[in-house]
């Protein structure tokens, strides 16, 4: 499942979750990378949100905190407005806000020294080979001075849209890569000053989610090597289950789900050929003072693709025949639409057989 475009100007997105088991689908995409600091394509705000909001949601998993089916809508950037809103199936709704912790100092050197590559993930490079010493304290403090912040702008009436509000502290400071998690997370729990009006805190760290850090629901989450958020290091690991033949520890369910997937993958790549060829066959047959060179060649190529496909994937031959109809209807309102003729002029149904869209020599 994909986000939902929102006619609402209020809204970036909006989705369901429909199951824990389907957390990746539902979310499609969303949060799955940020762009670089800088550059043309330069990382949004709401990709920042998006990528701590995945993270977090993994963990609610984990930790049985999601009561499925789940409404989650992205707000526009709006001053005392929560940026996501979570509509649960009795009615509720509670404001999940999103904000950094991290020196504005450190923030600057690491757009400075951002380098990007060809996908524009973003790398960041070392500080001339120098580590400054890094204290469990100080990183406890720069999370703490976050919570506060955000905590005085709640208490002055922000964030009371929906009946509750929750925050997440995206924790992007020089010491989330050096300190062990479960230390700066037990400084904060220790802190007597962290009152707050939010109904939970959670802390997000690239490597692990800390639910609801102050209340009675605690728990540290790793988020290493996860399907939903490190696909490489996830298939690294199943690969290696199954060499060793360690089927209990399989992620069985999402293993189909990819499996599933190259096939959909192969079924879309056929029909979007037998589509592209259907119309050029309807174009040459119709449109016949207006044959162009560019035409046979598209019937050449996709005709070449097709049979490769068959060849290759013999299972796809019955699905050949099954989707033709419903592929040259998709044709002939294209034919229509780029010829400028009556959709009369087509026949209804498809007038080729399966056998002359592979025939390298059948032009009507």
């Amino acid at each position: 499942m994909v986000a939902v475009p929102q006619t609402d100007t209020r809204f970036r997105w909006r989705v369901t979750l429909t199951a824990a088991g389907a957390l990746d689908e539902d979310l499609g995409g969303i949060g799955e990378r940020v762009g670089p600091r800088k550059g043309p394509d330069k990382r949004t705000h709401g990709q920042k949100e998006d990528y701590v909001l995945r993270r977090l949601l993994v963990a609610w998993r984990e930790a049985g905190r999601i009561p499925f089916p789940l409404t989650i809508s992205a707000a526009q950037e709006v001053d005392g407005e929560p940026d996501f809103t979570l509509t649960f199936e009795s009615g509720e709704t509670r404001g999940l806000e999103i904000t950094e912790a991290g020196t504005e100092d450190y923030q600057a050197w690491l757009t400075h020294n951002e380098d990007q590559t060809q996908s524009g993930d973003a790398v960041l490079l070392s500080k001339d080979g120098v580590i400054d010493r890094i204290e469990i304290g100080n990183v406890a403090e720069q999370i703490a001075t976050a919570i506060r912040k955000k905590s005085e702008a709640h208490a002055r009436g922000k964030y009371r849209g929906p009946q509750t509000c929750e925050l997440a502290v995206y924790a992007n400071t020089a010491g989330d890569g050096f300190l062990e998690k479960p230390k700066v997370v037990e400084r904060l729990r220790r802190m007597n000053d962290l009152q707050t009006e939010f109904r939970a805190v959670h802390l997000v760290f690239e490597s692990h989610v800390a639910v609801d850090v102050f209340g009675p629901g605690f728990r540290l989450v790793s988020m290493g090597r996860r399907y939903e958020t490190d696909f490489v290091g996830w298939a690294d690991d199943q690969a290696h289950l199954l060499r060793s033949r360690k089927i209990s520890g399989l992620d069985v369910h999402n293993i189909a789900e990819e499996i599933e997937a190259l096939a959909k993958s192969d079924r879309r790549a056929l029909r979007s050929y037998l589509q592209v060829l259907l119309l050029h066959l309807l174009k040459w047959q119709f449109q016949p003072d207006r044959r162009a060179s560019g035409w046979e060649y598209s019937i050449a190529n996709s005709r070449a693709e097709i049979q490769d496909l068959l060849s290759e994937q013999p299972s796809l031959r019955p699905f050949f025949r099954e989707t033709l109809a419903v592929t040259y209807s998709r044709a002939r309102r294209t034919a229509v639409a780029e010829t400028g003729l009556t959709e009369s002029t087509f026949p209804a149904d498809c007038p080729y057989r399966a056998e002359d869209l592979v025939d390298p020599e059948f032009l009507p």
